[in-house]
């Protein structure tokens, strides 16, 4: 059975137009969350896109609250705030599993707080799988959570839809393999990290991919991506970094704390970066490879494979960093990697320039793609 404490209030099922409401019934015994997971599985069905209020209150789960629909209509679960609104799990279960399978499905989350949540397998607190749609999971708090195999905090998978995690709180989660804090990937569309904060989030792997950053400021050091590692494994894959500005370390900056840290940097677009495009410190000198990096060349960490020239994106300052036909970042990514999504061999940054209809080969041959967990998905891990 379900049980709720520190709430006032029960849960009243109200329907208000497209919006289902678990609201306040300030005479009745605390809320069930039955009541929330019955407003779950009517807006899986009901034909209509559904909002979800939690009232606030520390709402503990023995098993997960789950969703899964193959309707074209976006659900939005908000709470009345990171701290207030709290799923717990005991350290016995998941949070929260949420899945879609067609388009126009969007995956909205907002002022919720996931704690002490257990998965054998993928997302401790929260697990998100959208084929075609975009998950956005705004100011929410992931705390002291597991996972077995991927994602401690959270995982957030989709096939052909952006993920976007803004203003949020990853804290002392762990993942027996990879993506302490959060593992977030999209095969085809865009992954976005915005004013996040990673804290004491533990994994055997630290991987960053497919993620574009751009026009980010700090007046102290790193405008992209500040990364530490003791004696983990951290890869930096893929990704873009535009006019990314800071004191020391405009686009990527890398601290080894121990000899035993692994790094791989590779198949990146490091461009105007202020006043340097990548820097690193610590026990270890990571070497840059198969990137473009500007006014790299000459540099102890510029390695095999990377090149100093202008990536040619299709229109930088109106916010496309796909590549023209031009591009010198086209075929030029390690071609050990993963193929393009076209077949051919892997390109530089972010975006692959498709070079000839997916799904076929150059010979002919019908070929399949795989999203999610395999080579060529979209990561962000800590």
């Amino acid at each position: 059975m379900f049980t709720v404490c520190r709430c006032r209030f029960a849960v009243a099922v109200v329907v208000v137009g497209l919006v289902l409401v678990a609201g306040c019934n300030r005479n009745g015994p605390p809320p069930e969350l039955r009541a929330i997971q019955d407003l779950l599985d009517e807006a899986a069905g009901n034909g209509r896109a559904d909002t979800i209020r939690l009232p606030a209150g520390t709402y503990l789960l023995t098993e997960p609250l789950t969703y899964t629909s193959d309707e074209g209509f976006g659900l939005c679960i908000i709470g009345a705030g990171a701290g207030r609104t709290i799923l717990d799990g005991q350290d016995r279960t998941q949070l929260l599993r949420l899945k879609s399978t067609v388009a126009g499905s969007d995956f909205t989350i907002r002022h919720v707080e996931f704690r002490n949540g257990r998965s054998a397998q993928y997302g401790g607190a929260l697990q998100v799988e959208n084929d075609a749609a975009a998950t956005r999971v705004d100011s929410c708090a992931f705390r002291d959570s597991r996972a077995g195999v991927l994602g401690g905090g959270v995982h957030a998978v989709a096939f052909d839809g952006e993920v976007t995690f803004t203003d949020c709180v990853f804290t002392g989660n762990t993942s027996a393999d990879d993506a302490g804090g959060l593992n977030a990937s999209s095969l085809r569309g865009a992954v976005t990290l915005t004013g996040n904060r990673f804290e004491d989030n533990h994994a055997g792997t630290m991987t960053l991919a497919r993620n574009l950053l751009h026009d980010n400021t700090t007046d102290n050091v790193v405008g992209g991506i500040a990364v530490a590692t003791s004696v983990g494994t951290l890869g930096i894959f893929h990704n873009t970094l535009d006019a990314n500005a800071a004191a020391d370390g405009g686009g990527i900056s890398i601290y080894c704390d121990q000899a035993g840290a692994r790094t791989e940097v590779s198949n990146n677009i490091i461009w105007r970066g202020t006043p340097n495009g990548f820097t690193s410190s610590g026990a270890v000198s990571p070497v840059v490879a198969y990137s473009d990096v500007q006014d790299g060349t000459g540099e102890p960490w510029f390695g095999t494979g990377c090149i100093d020239a202008d990536p040619l994106f299709v229109n930088a300052v109106g916010g496309d960093y796909t590549l023209t036909s031009g591009s010198p970042c086209i075929d030029a990514g390690d071609p050990a990697s993963p193929p393009d999504p076209d077949g051919t061999v892997a390109d530089m940054g972010a975006f692959h320039f498709p070079q000839r209809a997916e799904g076929a080969t150059a010979d002919g041959r019908r070929w399949t793609q795989m999203g999610g967990l395999g080579p060529g998905g979209r990561e962000v891990e800590n």
